[in-house]
């Protein structure tokens, strides 16, 4: 197979021959620009072969490359195939670069209702006039201490088989953690000690460009750390629609994977600056578009951008939060928010309740700006709703000048009202390279 070198790192990777530029960069581990998903169109991937041939028919993209670029040996790294050896110089421009995240989005009072609870126990040990099995002896203190009902309690064959061991290193005081799941309550945990205050949950917007996670403490309610991450699969395109075009060619396993990591690194963040353990993270609840959420459950969402644009599911899933990948606690749930339709996710539901325009009777306008944009107009008695692309018409998908979120992006533009002399600023104070939404 050809090797592919990418200056100045020279970092190397063998790529099957036909094989683009992109997939190969991709597989080193560099994240490209491809506003457009790889279709050739935004010419945001220009890479500079130094040496080795490529299939790429330039006369096809006279209007992205100048005559200079084509002389220099520039092309489009979603569209260039490699044929052999290669060395290929990947410009600033073309990387995914760090971007401005908000994440304070002020805190909203509310009541805490989590569905994962933790019980600090000190057990009375089996005698010869008291032989109960240790499960219903830690069941039934469950109950006694304010828990589910001791037969409404299952326990996976996991959680049972560290039982003996740790009641008995830990002078039968232990912690149990119990949660709520459909058709009653589950055992998820046991430790040694009392560990009762430390249980967190992460909740997490899943964007389109942008993932926040945000860590609570479930006995509490206090926010511990807030955390980001750009979404990976930026590298496989821009907008949904992009990205939908790539599961179709065999990529939703990678999708998949790029959300999982990114959803890690924002989780990562958080827990390490509020300083806990991801180990005592037990719920994590996802709020995002349609898309964004069958694509990290693994579920095609392929009909979505096809007449009549039906969705696989819109109700509220759940499964094990490690069954896809995420780094919390053994046995954690993951929550997902449910959607109203394609284009109306989980994120909007998650606006609205946050918002409290469902219990309101006055008729209020809720607009959500991203990558997509929503409106929300009702009360608590009707709502009507819209949805669009918002993102790519200013981040470069057809603004020649469009941008994300990175340094250099004029992100604010006043004008005076009395000389009307413009002015603006951009993300770190850098030379202006384009705009951004």
């Amino acid at each position: 197979m050809p090797t592919v070198t990418f200056l100045p790192s020279f970092r190397k990777v063998e790529i099957a021959k036909g094989s683009t530029i992109l997939e190969a960069a991709q597989k080193a581990g560099f994240h490209i620009n491809v506003v457009c998903g790889g279709q050739g169109k935004c010419g945001k991937c220009k890479v500079i072969v130094k040496s080795g041939r490529t299939e790429f028919e330039h006369e096809q993209y006279e209007s992205i490359l100048s005559a200079a670029e084509v002389e220099d040996g520039v092309c489009l790294a979603c569209q260039a195939k490699v044929i052999d050896d290669l060395r290929v110089v990947i410009p600033d421009a073309t990387l995914v670069q760090e971007q401005q995240i908000l994440v304070d989005s002020g805190e909203i009072p509310t009541t805490l209702n989590p569905a994962v609870w933790k019980y600090f126990l000190t057990l009375v040990p089996p005698s010869l006039d008291d032989q109960s099995p240790d499960l219903t002896r830690l069941l039934w203190e469950i109950e006694k201490s304010g828990g589910p009902k001791e037969r409404s309690i299952y326990a996976p064959l996991e959680v049972i088989r560290r039982i003996p061991r740790v009641l008995r290193e830990s002078g039968w005081k232990i912690t149990a953690t119990v949660a709520l799941v459909p058709g009653g309550y589950r055992l998820i945990h046991i430790e040694k000690g009392d560990t009762a205050s430390h249980i967190y949950g992460a909740a997490v917007d899943l964007g389109t460009t942008t993932i926040v996670v945000y860590i609570r403490n479930l006995a509490d309610g206090h926010i511990m750390g807030i955390g980001s991450s750009y979404n990976h699969q930026i590298s496989c395109g821009e907008d949904i629609l992009s990205r939908v075009t790539f599961a179709r060619s065999g990529g939703l396993q990678k999708l998949q994977s790029l959300a999982v990591d990114s959803i890690n690194a924002a989780l990562t963040e958080a827990s390490n600056s509020a300083g806990i353990d991801r180990e005592d993270i037990y719920e994590v609840v996802v709020a995002g578009n349609t898309i964004m959420t069958h694509i990290l459950m693994g579920i095609d969402p392929a009909y979505m951008i096809e007449e009549p644009y039906v969705p696989v599911v819109r109700r509220y899933l759940t499964t094990a939060a490690q069954r896809i990948g995420l780094g919390v606690g053994e046995n954690s749930g993951l929550f997902i928010f449910p959607a109203v339709s394609d284009f109306i996710g989980g994120d909007i539901i998650a606006d609205i309740l946050a918002s409290g325009m469902a219990e309101s009777e006055e008729i209020s306008l809720l607009i959500d700006i991203g990558t997509n944009f929503e409106v929300v107009l009702g009360n608590r008695d009707w709502m009507f709703t819209c949805a669009g692309a918002a993102g790519p018409a200013l981040e470069g998908g057809e603004v020649l000048f469009g941008m994300r979120a990175n340094p250099g992006a004029i992100e604010r533009i006043t004008i005076d009202p009395v000389t009307l002399v413009p002015s603006f600023s951009t993300i770190h104070n850098q030379k202006p390279k384009g705009i951004c939404g």
